[in-house]
């Protein structure tokens, strides 16, 4: 996910709660009305760029708010380490924002005594690509890739592909698939999860 002052900014994928309301228009909700949230990485932010983000560590990201009305755009948060990903909490007073490197979630408060506080969630086993609400309270992180195990001698036959968080950002629930698979999205609707891969032309249903 990326951004730029000609293209535009992309739109938080929940933008809706778990009761279908919509964080954009709707007065009930504590987030400003029309918002957008995104993670904005550097200019040259395709996949081709991955390798060369993460040898040089770049921390150029910023987390950016967007305010249709106004049509004002404010840098939350900058010298993000390569975010990748961004859910709006269950009660809208933070956002949970994924970084591929460092392989961590952090959490940005919108409002309350923490408002404008960015604090690390929680240290994940492997490589994230997007995080999403779960209807639980909590999250799920795709890994595109898990970590290097030390002293491990031979390569395991399933590798993990999504870890659950609880709103605290305990792992509660690991998700594994065989060595070579990789996720970018796990999305929980009705108890089942649906996924998805950057390198892949189909989804996947895990019911």
């Amino acid at each position: 996910m990326g951004c730029s002052s000609d293209a535009g900014l992309f739109q938080s994928a929940d933008a809706r709660d778990d009761s279908g309301a919509d964080a954009r228009t709707s007065p009930m909700l504590p987030i400003p009305s029309p918002l957008s949230l995104a993670p904005c990485k550097i200019k040259g932010d395709d996949t081709g760029f991955n390798t060369e983000i993460m040898m040089n560590a770049d921390a150029t990201g910023r987390l950016l708010k967007y305010d249709a009305q106004t049509k004002q755009v404010t840098v939350l948060k900058d010298v993000l380490p390569y975010p990748n990903g961004i859910a709006v909490s269950h009660d809208r007073t933070y956002v949970v924002v994924a970084h591929t490197v460092p392989c961590q979630a952090h959490r940005y408060y919108l409002q309350g005594p923490k408002a404008g506080h960015y604090e690390l969630l929680a240290d994940l086993p492997g490589y994230p690509d997007n995080v999403r609400r779960d209807g639980k309270g909590g999250y799920w992180v795709a890994l595109n890739q898990e970590k290097g195990r030390p002293g491990a001698t031979t390569a395991p036959v399933k590798h993990l592909v999504g870890v659950r968080l609880d709103g605290g950002g305990v792992e509660v629930e690991e998700l594994a698939a065989a060595k070579g698979v990789t996720l970018s999205e796990v999305t929980e609707r009705k108890g089942q999860l649906w996924l998805g891969s950057v390198e892949l032309d189909y989804i996947g249903l895990v019911a």
